[in-house]
C-alpha cells in the first residue's frame, strides 16, 4: 500500500459518522448498561436446531416458538392451539381475535398492518413438502367459514424467495384470500435483529448455554427501563384515556424516545414510532404531528446513519412546518436542514448538491416569510437569527457576505432584548460554536462582545429578579401586600427572559396574588393568564404538562366563578378540563373531583343570577357538552323541567317536585354567594362593561361586545389597576365613579375628555400588537392616566407622587406585562377565544316555567354587625392595609366644579309657598354646573336626602351667632359593608353671621312646609345675591347640630376641626 492510500485510510478512519459524532457529543442519551455476549445463540446453530425439528421429534415447541413469534412480530391478539397439536384436526393453529382499534393503535409490532375488521388465521408447520402442507391447510382453514381476510403460514423450511413468491401468488390468485409465508430465513432475521434469542431458548428447549446474558444496567437505563415500563403500561390500559387523545400520543412519543435511548432493537423502535403515528393521525395535533416527525427523521441519522430513511421524514416533516409555526418548530426545521447538509457531504449520489441547493432556498424563504411576519416578535427575531446562523456556516470562506451577516446578528440580538420567548442562551451557544472558525474578524468580534454584555446582564438582571421574587415573598407572608406587589412587579421584566421562566411564573403568580389580595381583580387575572402561558409552553413545543397548572387554573376558575363572567369560565373550563384528564391519566395529581366542584359552584352562580329566558334556554345543551351535569339540571330546573330531573335527587331524599325547589334553595344559599364579587355577565349585548374600583372609586369602561374589544378592556382596566394599584394612601379619589368609553378605531390610539365630568372617550385600535405598537399603546396610557389623575383624584404633591411611582417603584416593569395580556391570552386560548356568549350558542331548550323561580334568602343580621362594628372601628384605619374593593366613595361634591364656582356663603328667603336656601357662587357658570349634575344624578326632588346640608352652630365662643355650613353625602349604614371604609368628599363654609334671623326662618320653614328649596345664586361684589330660580332642587330635611355635640366618626368633624376656634 502506497504513503498516500494510507494516509487516504487513516483520513477517511478518523472522520466520524452523524451516529458515532452524536454519541461522543452526547454520551448520557445512548444506553449506559454493559451486555456480555459470550455464550450467546450462534445463527449457524440455531440454523441447524431448525433444520431438524422433525428429527429432534420439537413440533410442539416450535409451534409454540412460531406462534410467540408471531404475537412478538406480526399482531399480538392471537388465540393459541385451536385444535391437536400440529394443526392435526385440520383447522387453523391460531387465529386472531377481535379487539377496538383504540386497542390496536396502541401495539408496537414491527409488521402490523391488522384492522378492526380483519380476521386472521395462522398455519404452523415443520415438514419437509411445506407447499403441499400449506395448500391443505388453505384448503381446511376456509373450510371453516369463518370469514377469514388472510392466511399466514409459517414454516422451518428455508424455499428460494422465488419458490416462495410463486407459491403465495399461486394460492392467492386459486382461492382467493391473502397468503403470507414466513420461512425459516424470516425466523433467524427476526430473532436476531429482535433480540429474541432467551424466546428461542426457552421455546425449543436448548440449553441454558445459549441464553443472552441480561443486560448490567446502568443508573440512567435502570430509570429508563423503570419509566418505559410505567408508560407502556399505562398505554395497554384502555380505560386510562380517551379513546384518542393529546396525552396518549405524548405518551406513545416519550415511549419511543426511551426505547431509542435504551438501545433497543431498532425493529422494537420501528414498531413504536409506527405506533405514534397512528395515534398522532386520530388526534390531528399539529403540534405533536411535526415534533413526531422531527423526532424520527433526528433519530435516523445519530442513531441509525439511515440517510434514506432520514431523507424519507425530512420530506414528510415538510409537509407540516408552515401549518405550525413556532419557535421550536423553526428550531425543529433549521435542524433537520444542517442534517441534510451532513447526509449530502456524506453520500452526494442521494442528496445531489443541486438537492441541498433548492432545499436551502425553501428554508430560507421560510424564515423570510416569519421574520416580516410580525415585526419584532421573538418568532420573527428566531427565524432571523437562524437564517444567519446558518447562511455563515454555508459563507465560511465569504469575509465581506459574514461581515453583513455579523451585523445583522447584532442587531437581532439588540433587539431580542425583554423578549420572554427568545432562546437567547442557545443562540449563544452556537455563536460561541462559530467563534472557533471565524477568529480574525472585527465584526464577529462585536457580535461576541453584545452577546457577553447582554449575557452579563440578564445574568444580573435574573440574580436581582430572584431577590425580588424572595422580598416580594416576605412582604406578602406578612400581609404588606402593597410592597409585595411593588417587589413582584420589579422582578417581573427583569425575568422575562427564555431561561428564566420559571422565575417569571413566580413573579406573575406573585403579582396576581398581591393585585387579588388589594380588590385589584383584572390585573390579577392578567397576570395568571401570563403565568398559564408560560406553564402550557412546554406541553404545545414538547408535550410536559406541568402538574402546577392543575392549582393554576383552579385558581383562574375560583376567581372567574366570583367575578360572574359566564362565557370566561366556560371558556376556561374547557381548557381545565382537558388538563385535568391529561394529568389525571398520567397520576401527577390527586384528591377531590374539581370538575364535580366547579361545577356545583357554577349551579350556585346560576341559581343567584337574574338570567334572562333567552339566555337560560342555551344553557342546558351547553353544559351538557362542557360535562357541567349539575348545573345542566340547575338550568333545566331554572326554565321549568322539574318533572323531568328530580328522580335523579332521590338519592339525597328529593321525591317531589317541591322537595327540588327546596333542595334548589339550600344550593342557591351556601356560603359561596356572600364572595361573589359581580352580577353574572354573559356578554350577550349589543354592548357591554366591565368595572373595577380604585381607592373606593368605580371605574366603568364601556364598549362593543366583541372578543377582541373584551380583551382591550381586561387589558386597559387591568392597566389602570396596575398603575394605582400601590396609591394607597397618597392619593383620592374626587368622585364617585370615572366612565371611559371605549371604541375601536383603525390605526388610533387616543383620549378625549368627554363633556360630562368624569367621562373619557378612548380611541384605541382592538387589532393592536403589543409589540409592534407598543411606542403608541404606551403613550396613549400614559396619556390616558393623566387624565384620570389631574381630573379624578387629589394628591398633596404631584412631582412626590410621581417620582415615588417611577423610580422608586418602577411602576412601567408591572405595566408593561399587562400591556402584553393579549399575547398571553393568544398563546393560551388561541386567536379566537371564546369570550362571548354567542360564541357558545347553540340548540335551545324552550322555557316552560310559568313563573320564574324566586330564591328564598335567609334573614341576616349583618345591619346590626355594621353598627358594631362601626363603632369599634379605629378612629385612624392604617390606610395602607385596606384594598382599594374595601373603600367606597360616596360623593356629591365634584370637586373640579367648586373650585372653579368659589363658594362664598348661603342666603335664606322666607315666602308664603316656602322656605328657599341659596348656595352663592363667585362664578355662576360653574355653581350652575354643580346645580345641573345634581339634578341629573337626583332629580329635582331629593326624596331621600342624597345631598346633605349641616348646620354646625355655636362654632365661635366669641362670635355666637357665626355657624358653619357644610354639603356632604348622606348615607345610610347599610350601604357599606362591615368592613368598608367610606370616603365622602365635602365642602364647608363659615357664615359670620350677626343674628340668627336666617336660621330661625330655616328652622321654622322645614318645621312647617316639611321641606326646603335650594336654589343656586350669585354673590356680586356688593355682596348681593342674584338668584337662578330655574334650578332647584326640593329637600325635607336639613340637619342642625351644635359643635359640642359632635363626634369623632361624624362628617360634621371635619367642619368643627377647621372652624377656627
Amino acid at each position: 500500500m502506497s504513503e498516500q492510500e494510507n494516509s487516504n485510510k487513516k483520513e477517511n478512519d478518523s472522520i466520524l459518522s452523524p451516529s458515532e459524532f452524536y454519541r461522543r457529543l452526547r454520551p448520557e442519551n445512548f444506553s449506559d448498561s454493559d451486555i456480555s455476549t459470550s455464550h450467546e445463540l450462534p445463527k449457524e446453530v440455531l440454523a441447524f436446531e431448525l433444520d431438524n425439528i422433525t428429527k429432534n421429534q420439537k413440533e410442539n415447541q416450535f409451534e409454540t416458538l412460531a406462534r410467540k413469534l408471531a404475537e412478538k412480530l406480526i399482531t399480538p391478539n392471537l388465540i393459541p392451539q385451536v385444535g391437536p397439536t400440529g394443526g392435526g384436526d385440520g383447522k387453523t393453529d391460531s387465529e386472531t381475535y377481535p379487539v377496538s382499534t383504540s386497542i390496536s393503535d396502541r401495539w408496537f409490532i414491527p409488521n402490523n398492518g391488522w384492522d378492526k375488521d380483519e380476521k386472521w388465521a395462522f398455519a404452523i408447520s415443520a415438514k419437509k413438502t411445506w407447499k403441499s402442507k400449506l395448500k391443505s391447510d388453505i384448503v381446511s382453514i376456509l373450510g371453516t367459514e369463518r370469514d377469514y381476510t388472510r392466511i399466514y403460514f409459517i414454516t422451518n423450511q428455508t424455499p428460494s424467495s422465488k419458490k416462495k413468491k410463486d407459491a403465495q401468488d399461486e394460492f392467492i390468485k386459486q382461492f382467493k384470500i391473502d397468503i403470507v409465508i414466513f420461512d425459516g430465513v424470516w425466523i433467524l432475521e427476526n430473532v436476531y435483529s429482535s433480540n429474541l434469542i432467551n424466546l428461542v431458548v426457552d421455546s425449543l428447549n436448548l440449553s441454558e448455554i445459549y441464553r443472552r446474558d441480561e443486560k448490567s444496567l446502568g443508573s440512567n437505563d435502570i430509570r429508563r427501563e423503570k419509566k418505559l415500563a410505567e408508560i407502556e403500561e399505562n398505554i395497554s390500559n384502555s380505560n386510562r384515556y380517551f379513546e384518542y387523545d393529546f396525552q396518549l400520543v405524548e405518551d406513545a412519543l416519550e415511549a419511543a424516545i426511551l426505547t431509542k435511548k435504551l438501545e433497543k432493537p431498532r425493529t422494537e423502535l420501528e414498531g413504536k414510532f409506527d405506533r405514534v403515528e397512528r395515534l398522532v393521525e386520530k388526534t390531528g395535533n399539529k403540534g405533536q404531528i411535526l415534533r413526531f416527525r422531527y423526532q424520527k427523521a433526528w433519530t435516523y441519522v445519530n442513531y441509525y446513519d439511515d440517510y434514506k430513511a432520514f431523507l424519507i421524514e425530512y420530506h414528510e416533516f415538510k409537509k407540516h412546518i408552515h401549518s405550525y409555526i413556532t419557535i421550536s418548530s423553526i428550531e425543529y426545521y433549521t435542524t433537520l436542514y444542517t442534517l441534510l447538509r451532513t447526509v449530502q457531504s456524506n453520500n452526494e449520489k442521494l442528496v445531489p448538491l443541486k438537492l441541498l441547493k433548492s432545499e436551502k432556498r425553501e428554508l430560507f424563504d421560510f424564515l423570510e416569510k416569519i421574520s416580516k411576519r410580525k415585526t419584532s416578535s421573538s418568532t420573527s427575531l428566531t427565524a432571523l437569527m437562524y437564517r444567519d446562523i446558518t447562511l455563515s456556516f454555508d459563507l465560511i470562506d465569504k469575509t465581506e457576505e459574514n461581515r453583513l451577516i455579523f451585523l445583522r446578528m447584532k442587531k437581532t440580538i439588540l433587539a431580542s432584548e425583554g423578549r420572554l420567548e427568545f432562546p437567547f442562551e442557545q443562540f449563544q451557544k452556537m455563536i460561541l460554536i462559530l467563534g472557533n472558525i471565524f477568529t480574525d474578524s472585527k465584526e464577529f468580534d462585536d457580535l461576541f462582545e453584545t452577546v457577553i454584555r447582554l449575557s452579563e446582564t440578564r445574568t444580573s438582571q435574573m440574580e436581582a429578579g430572584q431577590l425580588y421574587i424572595n422580598r416580594g415573598g416576605q412582604k406578602m407572608a406578612n400581609k404588606n401586600y402593597r410592597d409585595g406587589l411593588i417587589n413582584f412587579g420589579k422582578a417581573i421584566t427583569k425575568l422575562s427572559k427564555s431561561e428564566s421562566q420559571y422565575g417569571f411564573y413566580l413573579a406573575s403568580m406573585g403579582l396576581s396574588q398581591a393585585y387579588g389580595q388589594l380588590g385589584l381583580h383584572h390585573a390579577s387575572y392578567a397576570s395568571k393568564v401570563s403565568a398559564v402561558s408560560i406553564l402550557l409552553k412546554p406541553w404545545f413545543d414538547e408535550g410536559n404538562l406541568d402538574p402546577r397548572l392543575i392549582n393554576l387554573m383552579d385558581n383562574l376558575l375560583g376567581e372567574e366563578v366570583l367575578l360572574g363572567r359566564l362565557p370566561h369560565f366556560l371558556t376556561w373550563h374547557e381548557l381545565f378540563r382537558v388538563l385535568y384528564y391529561q394529568l389525571k391519566n398520567a397520576d401527577k395529581i390527586d384528591g377531590i373531583d374539581n370538575l364535580t366542584k366547579f361545577d356545583t359552584f357554577l349551579c350556585v352562580r346560576l341559581l343567584n343570577s337574574n338570567l334572562n329566558t333567552d339566555t337560560l334556554e342555551y344553557l342546558p345543551l351547553i353544559c351538557k357538552k362542557e360535562e357541567l351535569l349539575l348545573s345542566e339540571d340547575v338550568a333545566l330546573f331554572l326554565l321549568g323541567y322539574q318533572g323531568d330531573i328530580f328522580k335523579d335527587y332521590l338519592h339525597v331524599n328529593v321525591k317531589s317536585e317541591k322537595e327540588l325547589e327546596d333542595y334548589y334553595n339550600v344550593v342557591a344559599n351556601q356560603p359561596l354567594r356572600e364572595q361573589f364579587i359581580k352580577e353574572i355577565e354573559c356578554f350577550s349585548n349589543k354592548t357591554s362593561s366591565l368595572s373595577t374600583t380604585i381607592l373606593g372609586c368605580k371605574i366603568e369602561v364601556q364598549f362593543n361586545t366583541e372578543t377582541q374589544i373584551i380583551i382591550l378592556a381586561e387589558t386597559i382596566l387591568a392597566y389602570i389597576e396596575g398603575f394605582l394599584g400601590t396609591s394607597l394612601e397618597n392619593l383620592y379619589p374626587s368622585c364617585e365613579s370615572i366612565l371611559i368609553k371605549l371604541q375601536h378605531s383603525n390605526n388610533e390610539f387616543k383620549v378625549v375628555a368627554d363633556k360630562k365630568t368624569h367621562c373619557y372617550d378612548l380611541y384605541w385600535d382592538a387589532n393592536f400588537h403589543p409589540v409592534k405598537d407598543q411606542e403608541q399603546i404606551f403613550k396613549c396610557g400614559m396619556d390616558l392616566m393623566s387624565h384620570i389623575l389631574i381630573n379624578d383624584f387629589i394628591m398633596e404633591d404631584y412631582k412626590i407622587y410621581l417620582e415615588d411611582l417611577f423610580k422608586n417603584q418602577e411602576v412601567n416593569e408591572r405595566l408593561q406585562i399587562l400591556l402584553n395580556h393579549k399575547i398571553f391570552i393568544g398563546n393560551v386560548l388561541g386567536d379566537k377565544p371564546k369570550l362571548t356568549f354567542n360564541n357558545w350558542k347553540s340548540e335551545i331548550t324552550p322555557n316552560v316555567r310559568e313563573s320564574r323561580f324566586l330564591l328564598n334568602k335567609p334573614k341576616s343580621n349583618n345591619i346590626d354587625k355594621k353598627k358594631t362594628s362601626t363603632k369599634s372601628k379605629p378612629n385612624k384605619p392604617d390606610l395602607k392595609t385596606i384594598p382599594h374593593n374595601k373603600r367606597k366613595v360616596i360623593s356629591v361634591i365634584e370637586n373640579k366644579l367648586w373650585d372653579n364656582a368659589t363658594w362664598k356663603g348661603m342666603g335664606v328667603f322666607g315666602s308664603p309657598g316656602g322656605v328657599g336656601l341659596i348656595l352663592g357662587f363667585e362664578n355662576i357658570e360653574f355653581g350652575i354646573k354643580i346645580f345641573e349634575d345634581w339634578i341629573e344624578r337626583f332629580g329635582n326632588i331629593d326624596a331621600n336626602n342624597r345631598i346633605k346640608i349641616s348646620i354646625i352652630t355655636d362654632v365661635d365662643d366669641k362670635n355666637p351667632f357665626w355657624y358653619q355650613v357644610m354639603i356632604s353625602s348622606n348615607f345610610r349604614e347599610n350601604e357599606i359593608d362591615e368592613d368598608t371604609i367610606l370616603l365622602t368628599p365635602c365642602r364647608f363654609h363659615l357664615m359670620n353671621a350677626v343674628n340668627n334671623r336666617n336660621l330661625l326662618v330655616l328652622k321654622e320653614g322645614i318645621k312647617r312646609f316639611k321641606k326646603i328649596r335650594l336654589y343656586c345664586g350669585k354673590i356680586e361684589k356688593d355682596l348681593q345675591m342674584q338668584v337662578n330660580f330655574d334650578l332647584w332642587i326640593e329637600k325635607t330635611e336639613i340637619f342642625f347640630v351644635h359643635k359640642n355635640d359632635v363626634k369623632l366618626n361624624d362628617i360634621e368633624y371635619v367642619a368643627v376641626m377647621n372652624s377656627g376656634s
